[in-house]
């Protein structure tokens, strides 16, 4: 016989006429059909967005509360052609406007094909905030699996990588996880799970690990002078592998902007360096460029105009800034070195946008492109020690611009 706990069950019935009660507190007093981006029209200045880039279609909804007149909820919520919600708008009376955005593709662990694909949603969530605009509060990476099985019912993995801001105190901070779920239908005991955190201070865009945990069954690496970056998400990781490199290369002291805007780029390139005013532009869509190689080639040229620069011959804003905060060279074999940058930026060819540039003999065979390739391989190599050991713990994350 078992015996029945009544207090149980009374929790239970209380807890599902809350929700009951706090449900009929809501009217719904507007909700349209999915419709064409053509007949969006709504303030701009309430929801804080611009029409969201490959949207295709809308809808609008509106939510009151019966006992209170002034409450306003709403939602507007983007679709891209293939019907996929790739942003969704919060507003209301009371709250911060809030942001979803969504991104979708199918991605290759390390160890394809043993291992199926990976259906990846990207998950970027952020509130506006009054005189700063637009920031995130929650970053997350789903990749999930569908595992091959006899059965009809098909057993799932489930990875989840996220990063969590947190404001609140005089620097940002960020805490980061990774997590693996056991496969679903028994496939996997509890033990499977495995989980890897770090609370990490921001630090002019540098990351600073403050604490780690990790389950038993996960090794982390406090040598891996990238591991902090590892754990961040997307334009994070590739913004702070820029400060990171700037750093290195001693030219972290030169104002250099590092900022994510697809429309400072040319569509044949992933990133690009301004060396007139000394700023590195990255793509916004990184998923499938590896995030040491992008950073590794803009920071290199970043670090020969430098030097151009400190020849004294002050040409562009950023050059003359090189000369004033770092000095003239005086070291002859570096002076030598300049002088060729110094004629290969001379040579450097204009480009098109929309050329291939492999086929430009002019612009692949340039000293400065030769120089940032090489500074590519190395870097990524140095890299990718760390990256191999967290991928043989983690093995579903999957993608180009992880880990």
């Amino acid at each position: 016989m078992v015996k029945i706990n009544t207090n149980t069950i009374q929790s239970a019935k209380t807890t599902a006429n809350s929700i009951r009660q706090r449900e009929s507190q809501y009217i719904l007093l507007k909700k349209t059909e999915q419709l064409p981006i053509e007949e969006l029209n709504v303030d701009g200045k309430v929801w804080g967005y611009g029409v969201y880039p490959d949207s295709k279609y809308f809808t609008h909804v509106k939510v009151g509360k019966k006992n209170d007149s002034k409450y306003n909820r709403e939602i507007l919520t983007f679709y891209d052609k293939n019907n996929n919600m790739i942003n969704r708008i919060f507003v209301g009376n009371n709250i911060n406007k809030q942001s979803r955005e969504y991104k979708y593709s199918i991605e290759y662990p390390e160890d394809y094909p043993t291992i199926p694909v990976a259906e990846r949603k990207h998950i970027k969530i952020k509130e506006w905030f009054n005189n700063e605009g637009w920031k995130p509060i929650k970053e997350e990476d789903q990749f999930v699996y569908t595992m091959d099985s006899k059965s009809d019912k098909k057993p799932k993995k489930l990875q989840i990588n996220s990063n969590v801001y947190d404001y609140s105190h005089d620097k940002v901070r960020i805490n980061a996880s990774m997590t693996e779920y056991p496969t679903t239908r028994g496939v996997e005991s509890a033990d499977a799970y495995k989980h890897a955190f770090v609370e990490m201070e921001m630090d002019n865009e540098i990351p600073k690990i403050k604490q780690i945990f990790n389950t038993t069954n996960v090794n982390i690496s406090k040598d891996d002078k990238f591991l902090p970056y590892r754990f961040l998400l997307e334009e994070k990781k590739q913004i702070s592998l820029a400060h990171e490199a700037l750093k290195e290369e001693g030219i972290d002291n030169l104002g250099i902007n590092v900022k994510i805007s697809p429309s400072c780029v040319p569509k044949n390139s992933s990133g690009f360096f301004d060396s007139y005013f000394g700023n590195i532009w990255f793509r916004k869509i990184l998923r499938k460029t590896h995030p040491i190689r992008l950073t590794a080639h803009e920071v290199d040229h970043a670090k020969r105009y430098a030097m151009i620069g400190r020849l004294g011959k002050r040409r562009s804003p950023f050059e003359q800034k090189a000369e004033e905060k770092l000095g003239l060279i005086t070291d002859l074999n570096e002076q030598e070195k300049s002088y060729e940058y110094l004629i290969a930026s001379e040579n450097y060819p204009k480009l098109e946008p929309d050329e291939n540039l492999r086929i430009n003999k002019d612009y692949w065979d340039n000293e400065l492109e030769v120089l940032a390739r090489k500074k590519e391989d190395k870097k990524s190599k140095e890299y990718n020690i760390g990256r191999s050991q967290l991928l043989k713990q983690f093995k579903y994350i999957a993608g180009e611009n992880t880990l």
